[in-house]
């Protein structure tokens, strides 16, 4: 695993920026084969969370903005099925909400509750 790959999946937006700002090679391949970028939008957790799933439930609205650049898809359901939308709306990190609707979130997306 790079330091791209590690810093795009905690939310370093500015580390992420310097190490590419450095060259950083946006698609080398840790042990599994997986660019930082499909790392981050691909990789999913034990309970279905994309990394999109978890910068937007943490606010980290520039990563958000990263991931969506690089077409991850804001509608991708965990396994509440709830999406990004729900988590940052929960949350209450409105700028989030709003770059995820700008990107065609679904605001009628319903959760399995």
């Amino acid at each position: 695993m790079t330091a791209l790959h590690l810093a795009s999946s905690n939310g370093h937006k500015e580390v992420v920026t310097i190490l590419l700002d450095h060259d950083a090679e946006l698609n080398a391949k840790n042990t599994n084969g997986s660019t930082a970028l499909h790392w981050a939008t691909c990789n999913i957790t034990s309970q279905g969370m994309t990394a999109l799933h978890l910068a937007s439930s943490h606010g980290h609205k520039e990563v958000v903005t990263i991931l969506l650049e690089h077409d991850a898809d804001t509608n991708v359901k965990e396994t509440k099925g709830e999406t990004a939308l729900h988590l940052s709306s929960r949350k209450g990190h409105k700028e989030v909400v709003t770059i995820l609707l700008d990107h065609d979130a679904d605001p009628n997306a319903k959760n399995t509750k």
